[in-house]
């Protein structure tokens, strides 16, 4: 829920401020979701356990993604 609220608060800035929010917030999500994998490669799993961790961040990003720029559009 945090994550999703930050997505939130950053595309409406983005609306706000920039001429192309859409475009700026894809890539800055993009990063964040690299920057998340490594996160679970930290941890003392097995690598199967934290590929399928890595593999929820992916569907929590898109999930969000999807959502606000549907909501946007």
């Amino acid at each position: 829920m945090v994550p999703a609220i930050g997505a939130a608060l950053v595309l409406a800035l983005l609306s706000r401020f920039t001429a192309q929010p859409l475009r700026i917030f894809l890539v800055c999500a993009a990063v964040v979701l690299v920057i998340s994998f490594a996160g679970p490669f930290t941890l003392p799993v097995s690598l199967l356990e934290q590929m399928v961790l890595n593999l929820m961040h992916v569907v929590a990003a898109g999930a969000i993604v999807w959502a606000l720029v549907r909501y946007t559009s």
